[in-house]
């Protein structure tokens, strides 16, 4: 069950205009030439978007000989201009000369005198230019293939983001980054952690085959560890503390960057291989058979403190995922093999704690026991401390930075079993029972809190529950007094403790002898905690678009359009992570294969092809929605080329009660470019009691997803309802619906 999608489009604006121009141009051009060399068209931006880091200079970021020879060449520049003028004067002169030979004679003696000056001013040119050339190490080719523009950047990799990387901090083109920051990467399918990580700590798997262990590791005949455990930091020198930075000895205790599968380097030169590489402790955590997450931290503060530096991280395809127990590169596949993204640090360092900025439900809110916990930070944390599965045990090993504890009738505290699940840029945590209750409205399991009732029936009846987030231990630096220790509790990307708001100063409690249990000592200083309740009752209203943007089938939008979702109730963010959007034509050639003359060529060299469209999921909650945003890796439509845009919200993204958007609902009209408000109101019975300017799906499978279009000749309205998201866009992809200068063809 897919319910909606809809379509907006980026048209490439076709420049016929400028034949109209192209008369004054070419007088430009002429005028200009000798000012400017070709080869400022010979720059290219940087492949993956962030442009060439300036040399770290006062006043320019060029050679001093550079400046010198670049200003000869303007000064000749402008003698060529005055030279033309003169040719200009000599062929005025000769030709309102009337047979006056004098006249004649005049004009002949400035022409002359004018080409011998042009011959010598075009022979210093040249020679400057060849300086020039030398100095910088350019070619001068810029313009080849007919006049066409060089091979444009067409973010190569980018169709990872969202298809196989899931999520990454920092993000594509960010800026003013601390220099302390952690690198996190997510991905989609489980990966093999020694793909990634180097056991440069020498452990292994302990007998209870969750944690790791350095004691009696079993090896083989060569003395190489049988069962090694990759991604953790140990305490190898007993001093009750993590050094993750590397000793004198150049050791660390914990596990390192394999820097062949993930690159990190300074972007300096686009064309220059990436060395020297950033080394980093490498750390994950297991799930389900593999590790999702994984979070790197860089041995030496990156940048500088007097200047911004930009960096790239590529993530090559020596990273294998695990598939039916064989070894399969992560790209495998894809239309590019690997993944690549620039960000930028500032000059300051992050001592500045995280807090808690929202959580759901309240403090004091009463709420049904179906509702997703919610907690959102005011900054990314690190998913290792914030996320895990709770059990029922006792073990210290286990996870418990976040708990949730309640009150049965007449009982004592019991601890809530379940996943605690990272998402929305790694600011918010959300909570699922592991207690299945029922099915929701896509006849997926439901998972319900715990409430224990003297009467199983009763809806009135409702248990006290508490909750606590466990901020981590402090190395005791009084200069830092929120410098976290490694693995202690819930920090930032920059290792700062959580701090409650309300505390001056980072004090921790300590935890009782069952780490699962809350106590009254906790609930001080920079832990967070609050409490709310849960009634015995299941909310079964369902999620629904109320507004969009783009508007349905608008055009000409801006390479940078705001894509977004507003929904009808406050959403589960993990779940989000479902929704997607699809470039049409895909993989069409790129501004690079446009001819001389500008007319359209549909066959280019990979090189020139645009990459599958990357993007990733955020979304900003109320008291009463979410709005979910689709950010893409690159432009919209780069190069003004004519693309049609259908994002789509299958049904696995679910409200924070765990139904499913289904039917597929959401806003329609029949004007293109309008952005109506969707409206659903139901009865006590949840029946749809009133609907207004929504696409009318049903629950019947043959019209249940919301393929949302505006009618146009030969398409009616009926149209808008199909099976699949899939027959959606085959639909959309018409050319009577998605009209492009390509056709059929891609």
């Amino acid at each position: 069950m897919h319910p909606w999608i809809h379509t907006f489009q980026q048209k490439r604006k076709i420049a016929k205009r400028t034949v109209l121009y192209a008369g004054v141009i070419f007088l430009f051009l002429l005028c200009g030439f000798f000012a400017f060399s070709h080869t400022a068209f010979a720059q290219t931006n940087d492949v993956f978007g962030v442009n060439q880091i300036q040399q770290n200079t006062v006043l320019t970021g060029l050679d001093i000989r550079i400046v010198i020879t670049k200003i000869i060449r303007a000064v000749l520049g402008l003698l060529a201009i005055l030279t033309l003028i003169l040719v200009l004067y000599a062929g005025f002169t000769i030709m309102t000369s009337e047979g006056n030979e004098e006249k004649m004679a005049k004009g002949r003696k400035v022409l002359s005198n004018a080409v011998i000056g042009l011959a010598v001013i075009l022979s210093a040119f040249a020679i400057v230019q060849f300086v020039i050339n030398a100095l910088t190490g350019t070619t001068g080719q810029g313009i080849s293939n007919g006049g066409r523009p060089p091979s444009m950047p067409t973010f190569a990799g980018s169709g990872a983001l969202g298809r196989v990387v899931k999520d990454h901090y920092p993000m594509r083109d960010q800026t003013d980054v601390a220099r302390n920051t952690s690198i996190v990467i997510t991905f989609i399918p489980p990966v093999d952690p020694e793909s990634i990580i180097l056991n440069t700590n020498n452990s292994c798997w302990g007998p209870d085959g969750k944690t790791p262990t350095t004691t009696s590791c079993a090896v083989d005949n060569n003395g190489k560890l049988l069962k090694p455990y990759y991604g953790d930091c140990t305490d190898q020198n007993g001093n009750g503390m993590v050094e993750w930075k590397k000793n004198a000895q150049g050791i660390s205790e914990c596990d390192t960057l394999n820097t062949s599968s993930i690159k990190m380097y300074k972007t300096v030169d686009e064309k220059k291989e990436e060395v020297p590489l950033v080394e980093a402790a490498a750390m994950t955590k297991y799930e389900d058979g593999g590790a999702f997450t994984f979070v790197l931290r860089p041995f030496e503060y990156l940048g500088s403190s007097l200047e911004n530096t930009k960096y790239t991280v590529k993530l090559t395809d020596n990273i294998t995922k695990l598939l039916d127990g064989d070894h399969v590169g992560i790209f495998s596949g894809m239309f590019s093999s690997f993944y690549s993204w620039n960000f930028e640090t500032g000059v300051n360092l992050d001592f500045t704690p995280p807090h808690v900025l929202r959580v759901y439900p309240g403090n004091g809110d009463t709420i049904d026991k179906n509702i997703i916990i919610k907690v959102i930070f005011d900054e990314p944390v690190d998913p290792i401390m914030a996320s895990g599965k709770v059990s029922s045990s006792t073990s210290l090993n286990d996870f418990s930075n976040l708990l949730l504890n309640f009150v049965p009738a007449g009982g004592v505290d019991t601890t809530v079993t379940g996943t605690w699940s990272m998402s929305n840029g790694y600011k918010t945590v959300e909570f699922i029972s592991d207690n299945p209750c029922g099915l929701n409205s896509c006849g997926d399991t439901m998972y319900c809190l715990p409430v224990v009732c003297d009467s199983t029936t009763s809806t009135e009846c409702q248990n006290p529950y508490q909750a606590l987030i466990r901020t981590a231990e402090t190395t005791g630096n009084p200069e830092l007094p929120f410098e976290a220790m490694i693995f202690t509790g819930v920090y930032d990307l920059a290792f700062n403790a959580l701090d409650n708001q309300d505390s001056q100063h980072h004090t921790k409690p300590g935890i009782s002898s069952d780490p699962k249990k809350i106590t009254l000592s906790e609930k001080a200083t920079d832990n967070y905690w609050w409490d709310f309740s849960v009634r015995n009752k299941i909310d079964r209203s369902v999620p629904f678009i109320e507004t969009l943007t783009p508007g349905i089938d608008q055009e000409n939008i801006d390479e940078t359009e705001r894509i977004s979702m507003q929904f009808s109730k406050i959403m589960w963010d993990y779940s989000l992570g479902t929704i997607k959007i699809d470039e049409y034509p895909a993989n069409v050639c790129s501004n690079a294969s446009f001819g001389a003359n500008g007319e359209l060529l549909t066959s280019c060299k990979d090189s020139e092809k645009l990459d599958d469209l990357g993007f990733v999921l955020r979304s900003e909650d109320t008291d009463e929605n979410t709005t979910a945003i689709i950010k893409p890796a690159r432009a919209l439509g780069p190069y003004d080329l004519d693309l049609y845009y259908f994002p789509s919200v299958p049904s696995t993204a679910k409200g924070n009660n765990q139904n499913c958007m289904y039917p597929g609902r959401g806003p329609w009209s029949e004007t293109k470019n309008e952005s109506p408000t969707c409206n659903v109101e139901f009865d006590d019975a949840g029946n749809v009691s009133r609907i207004e300017n929504c696409v009318g799906v049903t629950t019947v499978s043959s019209t249940d997803t919301g393929c949302v279009y505006t009618p146009n000749s030969g398409f009616e309205s009926n149209n808008i309802r199909k099976s699949t998201i899939g027959e959606c866009k085959n639909t959309l992809q018409q050319q009577d619906i998605s009209p492009t200068e390509y056709g059929s063809s891609k």
